[in-house]
């Protein structure tokens, strides 16, 4: 049986006339679920004032989970905040988020975390995304969204995350999608981050097959991996399709897009995979780009 569940602190202050406040908040849905936040603020004996707000969870189980968190930090007119977002759905799936924000004076700084998994027959999906803000500006964001179709096995896996710290926004985007079916299956990826500091990154894969005239299985799989770190960049992302077809009439198609911003490099590799009527036949496509 799922559950929902909610954890929340939030508290406010006046620290010698400046207003400090901060708050964490974590929410769960699924079979099995744990969660927990925290806030704290300060002032030093130097007079810096400060605020920090956090927020974890994670859900699991039969049937979809979804775990949003969120965390706040003010002190005076400073602010940080992050918010991010995971839904799994499939026969097995995992949801885990994170997020913090901290003020200390000047020196602000938030990063948050979101991935989750799902598992089964038929269709799986994992949709995740985490934006942060400084001072009310959006300072960066990262998404993701893999899915997979197949009749006999699908799994997927997404993680993105984002941390803003000392003026530069690092990524982590991460995403592998794989389905295994009778006659037909898809695998489908996407990955994107933005920010104010750096480079912009993308990534969108998908391999599908067809077997028309019936008698054998399909294969699809396609990943990608994407970092981002000041001023460069890198992306990296591979596609796999394999059909197996005893009459003849199969299809696999693979398509691919990846962009990054300046001082990066993009890698991607394709192979495919087939066999008919007791002939092998394997090919294999290797492209290298660099932007």
């Amino acid at each position: 049986m799922s559950q929902f569940t909610n954890a929340t602190v939030r508290e406010r202050r006046q620290s010698g006339g400046t207003p400090v406040a901060s708050s964490g908040r974590a929410t769960a849905y699924g079979s099995n679920t744990d969660l927990s936040s925290s806030n704290s603020m300060w002032k030093t004996p130097n007079g810096t004032v400060g605020a920090n707000g956090t927020s974890s969870g994670n859900a699991a189980g039969a049937g979809p989970s979804n775990v949003m968190s969120q965390s706040n930090a003010m002190a005076g007119a400073n602010s940080a905040s992050n918010n991010g977002n995971v839904n799994a759905v499939g026969a097995n799936s995992k949801a885990s988020g994170m997020s913090a924000s901290n003020v200390n004076g000047n020196t602000l700084s938030q990063s948050g975390t979101d991935s989750g998994s799902a598992s089964g027959k038929g269709n799986s999906q994992v949709i995740a995304d985490n934006m942060g803000f400084v001072n009310g500006k959006n300072t960066g964001t990262a998404r993701g969204r893999a899915g997979a179709t197949g009749n006999i096995l699908t799994n997927v896996d997404l993680s993105v995350g984002q941390t803003l710290n000392w003026g530069s926004v690092m990524f982590s985007l991460s995403a592998i999608s794989s389905a295994l079916g009778e006659n037909n299956s898809q695998a489908n990826i996407m990955l994107t981050g933005s920010s104010l500091y750096n480079p912009a990154l993308s990534a969108h894969g998908l391999v599908s097959g067809v077997n028309d005239n019936g008698g054998g299985n399909v294969f699809s799989r396609v990943s990608a991996n994407g970092t981002g770190n000041g001023n460069s960049s890198q992306l990296t992302g591979d596609m796999l399709g394999g059909v197996s077809s005893k009459k003849g009439g199969s299809r696999l198609v693979g398509a691919e897009t990846l962009t990054s911003g300046n001082s990066s490099s993009v890698i991607f590799l394709f192979i495919k995979y087939k066999k008919i009527q007791k002939i092998q036949e394997t090919q294999k496509n290797t492209k290298i780009q660099k932007i």
